[in-house]
């Protein structure tokens, strides 16, 4: 992974594959914010920085209760948004799930706030991983909600609960009662199908039931608002579930028969409902690996990590140790642990995060002995050496990278930097 995308996980420990780290200076996201009044006291806020997202506003006599606080790149520009709508301090900011471009702008909207998150989400936000010790991150929730909380703010009565879930483990919806507006984050797509993070505990049959069992019990005047896209009424919302219930139901018949994700896409039977294929993990060939691959985990056909294991060795035994064990598991049990390149270059990672660059090191030195021919990985390898200051053997590494993937534009500025 390269480095300036994997220090984006690190810091918000969410995989979020939508950043827009990693574009080029001249290609860099402007921050928009625009403001829709939809009652007396709530506002859609409408954030844009590379690709729109929707905040929403309570904003009153008691301050600010934000659902959700768009990217880190926008906070600035939703506190001047505020500001000119009359809004006071904001008081609470409640995510709806994990991914950056709605809990982004946490540390800097949130000083003085009370951030609001569902346990599975605020345990990741405060850098959880494993066995490794956690990272304090600026901005993490400090109340959790695993079931329901009820709060009252600006005249009005909120609730806060963790539905069936399916986008995440981690989904919260906000419903303010009174003024008939209900917020779902990223459990509603409205114009696409939608993106399922299966790794991170989401499910695509469960949120098709979550936002089934919404319609049936949200008032039928509630305005429905999604975490991208337009706003809903509850009979729109009531459609788009059945849209993707058809879906679903087509997918499972043809992987039933023997079929794979690529084959049903490559065959087209999601064709009747083209118009809802989005970009890149919003298209008709995403919702059907979402499906695929929820079904996978269902059927427990997902491994663990090997760093599940190993984040324990090393911590309690050394970063030696736990390179022997890596080597004795890949032996002897390879079937039971992912061990996928994936895993060690996120633990090398993990590792940086939290200042242990020479375990850091060993670890990425593990991934290119376990994928010689990876560029990635030397990549990752270089990069851990440039921190500990090796300049050296940080050039080797990014020059063998640049040997297995030619592409690698982040080695080759690394390059011009170190041998300045």
């Amino acid at each position: 992974m390269k480095s300036h995308l994997a220090h984006a996980l690190v810091a918000l420990m969410i995989a979020c594959l939508w950043s827009p780290l990693g574009m080029a200076q001249e290609d860099a996201p402007v921050a928009q914010v625009e403001a829709s009044k939809l009652t007396d006291t709530i506002y859609e806020l409408t954030c844009s920085f590379g690709y729109p997202v929707n905040v929403v506003a309570s904003v009153g006599p008691d301050g600010v209760l934000l659902v959700d606080a768009g990217f880190s790149g926008t906070a600035d520009a939703i506190s001047k948004t505020l500001i000119g709508l009359g809004g006071g301090p904001i008081r609470f900011i409640v995510n709806t799930h994990i991914h950056d471009d709605h809990v982004g702008g946490n540390s800097q909207l949130g000083e003085a706030a009370a951030i609001i998150a569902h346990s599975n989400t605020s345990e990741r936000l405060s850098g959880a991983y494993f066995s490794l010790p956690p990272i304090p991150t600026p901005g993490a929730p400090n109340l959790d909600v695993d079931g329901e909380v009820i709060l009252r703010f600006n005249g009005e009565r909120i609730r806060v609960f963790s539905p069936t879930g399916g986008h995440t483990d981690g989904d919260l919806v906000v419903h303010f009662t009174d003024s008939g507006v209900a917020c779902l984050g990223d459990l509603l797509f409205s114009e696409t199908f939608p993106f399922v993070h299966v790794a991170r505990g989401g499910d695509a049959q469960r949120q098709i039931r979550t936002l089934q069992e919404l319609a049936e019990t949200l008032p039928s005047d509630t305005v429905v608002i999604s975490g991208h896209g337009r706003h809903l009424s509850i009979e729109e919302l009531r459609g788009y579930a059945t849209i993707l219930e058809e879906t679903m139901g087509v997918v499972h018949q043809a992987l039933a028969k023997g079929k794979s994700a690529e084959q049903i896409h490559e065959e087209g039977l999601l064709q009747p409902w083209v118009t809802w294929s989005g970009d890149d993990l919003t298209s008709s060939k995403s919702w059907i690996r979402w499906i695929a691959d929820s079904l996978k985990w269902r059927q427990n056909d997902v491994k663990p990590s090997i760093c599940e294991p190993l984040t324990e060795t090393i911590m309690n035994t050394g970063v030696g140790a736990g390179v022997e064990q890596y080597r004795q598991l890949a032996s002897t049990q390879s079937g039971e642990y992912d061990f996928g390149e994936y895993q060690l270059n996120m633990l090398g990672y993990q590792l940086l995060g939290r200042e242990m660059t020479a375990e850091a090191i060993e670890v990425f030195k593990l991934n290119t002995e376990a994928f010689p021919e990876s560029g990635n990985a030397h990549d990752s390898l270089a990069e851990a050496f440039m921190v500990h200051g090796d300049s050296k053997l940080a050039i080797m590494n990014y020059e063998r990278s640049l040997e297995l993937d030619p592409g690698n534009t982040n080695a080759e500025q690394k390059l011009v930097e170190l041998k300045k």
